[in-house]
């Protein structure tokens, strides 16, 4: 539709206010902060010069970049921590941060409800590995009808004793090796996959036990001096220990989910203040302050001004606030596009081209009208259209994919509508004409002629729109020289005018006109063309009239003008893939029909007709999408459309 006008909002405000302000900008999400430091500091920074501005003035002279040094990450670090132990997903709530904060007392939350529950988990952990050990110690019971007591065994004086178990495979290693053993190996039982021993060395040869039992991985299960008894006491206390571990464990764990309850509001509130401080943080590095002001400088579209206006003076804050027209700028506007929701969706292809310029006319409205005739033309078929547009209802409704579905649905609504008018459903010709029978159908195969003439005609119209889209940028901004004389200026758009005309009455005998004044006027607008920088300095009154040695200019003018010509034929020709491919869509499911006669069967023919179709589809429907964006771009958009814009892209929470 349009590109929304935009300002500069200017604002100093007091430091004490500077988060909630901050907080309130943000949540606005309405406004593009820019470099406030930079504006000030190359004097773009404009207060009025009223008596209450005296002191935010004369502060600007111990300017600076506003500081934040609070480091956000370890108190994020903790906050995820506390979300995990909280078995939830926390999501951003706007709700919350309607409200007011102290970003201090977050933290000190955070920090409190933190150390409870690293206390918690610690102790967690560590009876978690107590019962890991004890289970271990578990396979005493391999002992049990040993009537001795271990505690005499552990504290022998000349041998050492080891309990633990060893794989098969390496049993069958130590068992090869068994003469360079130094020590007594007692298989006792077969547990799970692995046997267990009870191992006696003498204490002096510790270390090459210790190395021969490390090769064969010997693993040692480790039985604690309070436990060692007799075997059938062993297994008993350590049943006892384990049972008064797990009730400490149960304990800790009701307790957790007492603390889960208790601060699970405040967690859930905190994690929505830590993003919005983290923005905060961000853009801190935007702001510039001193010793009691700070100083913001942003975009701002003028539908907006009243309502940020209205936030931040309320309360009685003390706030400047000063909106100054970008004409008095050197910088560029960012493009803020107010389209309606027939054209929304084609914003995405208009911007893969490029964003429009602040100061051009937004061609997404025109792109969306044209794309879906582009596209309808060359792909069209009722039922095949149909298919599409069901796609982009899915798309939005249920997996609200605004965009895509939007697009699918749109050029699905153009594809049935030329499907219509060609009489085609889903590839066959004359079923639509047999129920509605009405004598405005155009069957493609049937008219070659009139296809391949309508879709010439139809980029000659597209052309001309361009050259009138082109004028109107170039004359907007005061650029005499492309928008008069340029190639796509009204030069440009005389001398192709006039070169259709000539051309048509060549090839139409029929037409009685005499072109003589349309040769003298390609003839003017080509000198025109050659002369136009010369032409538009005389008229500015420049002191030079070329930016160039003059041989220079006119002989990059002459490849240019060569080029022109040429861009002029092939912008024109180009048009005729539209009714090309409409042939194409035809003639390709005659190819399936004919593969199902020769195939002969009524399965063949149902097999063929869905292949040919989920083809057609999903092949030249890309195909064609495709062709209708090269036609757009190259032929359409190189005519006017700069696209060197930026877009506006609000500082605010996502």
């Amino acid at each position: 539709m349009s590109v929304e006008k935009m300002k500069i909002m200017n604002l100093v405000g007091q430091l004490d206010d500077y988060n909630d302000i901050m907080r309130e900008i943000i949540l606005a999400n309405n406004i593009q902060l820019i470099n406030a430091y930079n504006q000030i500091d190359e004097s773009k920074f404009t207060l009025e010069m009223a008596k209450d501005n005296i002191d935010e003035i004369v502060d600007m002279s111990h300017i600076g970049i506003y500081e934040n040094d609070f480091e956000i990450s370890e108190i994020e670090r903790k906050l995820n921590e506390i979300i995990k132990n909280m078995d939830d997903e926390f999501n951003l709530d706007f709700n919350v941060l309607e409200q007011s904060y102290n970003f201090q007392v977050v933290v000190k939350k955070i920090n409190t409800v933190y150390d409870l529950l690293k206390e918690d988990n610690s102790k967690i952990e560590s009876i978690l590995n107590k019962i890991k050990i004890l289970k271990k110690m578990l396979s005493v019971e391999a002992l049990i009808n040993i009537d001795f007591d271990f505690r005499s065994l552990f504290s022998m004086n000349v041998f050492n004793i080891k309990f633990g178990r060893m794989g098969v495979k390496n049993r069958k290693r130590l068992n090869m090796n068994y003469e360079n053993v130094t020590a007594a190996v007692m298989h006792i039982e077969t547990h799970y996959a692995d046997d267990l021993y009870l191992i006696v060395y003498p204490k002096e040869l510790e270390n090459e036990t210790e190395r021969i039992l490390k090769s064969v991985y010997f693993e040692e299960i480790y039985i604690d001096e309070k436990f060692l008894g007799k075997p059938i006491e062993i297994l008993e206390a350590i049943k006892i220990e384990m049972k008064l571990l797990k009730e400490e464990l149960n304990n800790l764990h009701e307790r957790i989910n007492e603390m889960k309850e208790n601060y699970y509001k405040e967690s859930y509130e905190a994690f929505s203040f830590i993003q919005m401080q983290k923005k905060i943080i961000e853009f801190s590095a935007l702001i510039a302050s001193t010793k009691h002001f700070f100083y913001l400088s942003a975009w701002i579209p003028e539908s907006e001004i009243e309502v940020t206006k209205n936030f931040i003076e309320k309360n009685d804050r003390n706030a400047i606030i000063e909106f100054v027209d970008n004409s008095r700028t050197s910088i560029k506007p960012p493009t803020k596009l107010k389209n309606n929701w027939f054209s929304k969706p084609f914003e995405m292809l208009v911007n893969m081209y490029g964003v429009p310029n602040y100061y051009e006319i937004d061609p997404t409205m025109f792109f969306s009208i044209t794309y879906m005739i582009l596209f309808g033309a060359m792909f069209g078929d009722l039922g095949q259209g149909l298919v599409f547009a069901l796609v982009g209802l899915y798309l939005i409704k249920i997996k609200n994919q605004d965009i895509f579905g939007g697009l699918a649905l749109r050029v699905g609504i153009s594809s049935m509508f030329f499907g219509f008018l060609y009489d085609s459903f889903f590839g066959y010709e004359h079923v639509i004409s047999r129920i509605i029978a009405l004598n405005i159908y155009i069957r493609p195969i049937e008219n070659v002629n009139i296809m391949l003439i309508t879709a010439v005609v139809l980029g000659i119209v597209l052309l001309f729109i361009g050259f009138g889209y082109s004028i109107y940028n170039k004359l907007k901004i005061g650029d005499i020289k492309e928008g008069v004389f340029g190639k796509n200026g009204i030069t440009g758009l005389l001398l192709y005018a006039s070169l259709l005309i000539i051309v048509l009455v060549k090839l139409m005998e029929s037409i009685n006109i005499n072109t003589f004044i349309f040769v003298i006027i390609s003839i003017v607008a080509v000198i025109l063309l050659l002369l136009r920088e010369p032409i538009t300095n005389k008229i500015l009154k420049n002191d030079k009239l070329y930016s160039e040695s003059a041989s220079d200019y006119y002989v990059e003018s002459a490849f240019e003008l060569l080029e022109t010509f040429l861009s002029m034929l092939s912008n024109t020709v180009s048009f005729i893939r539209i009714g090309a491919f409409a042939l194409t869509h035809v003639g390709l499911f005659i190819a399936f029909h004919t593969m199902a006669r020769l195939i002969g069967s009524t399965a063949g023919d149902i097999s063929m007709f869905f292949i040919g179709n989920v083809i057609i589809i999903l092949l030249e429907g890309l195909i064609v999408f495709i062709q209708g964006l090269r036609l757009m771009y190259y032929e359409i958009f190189s005519k006017y459309y700069t696209g060197d814009g930026y877009k506006f892209e609000p500082s605010g929470l996502e």
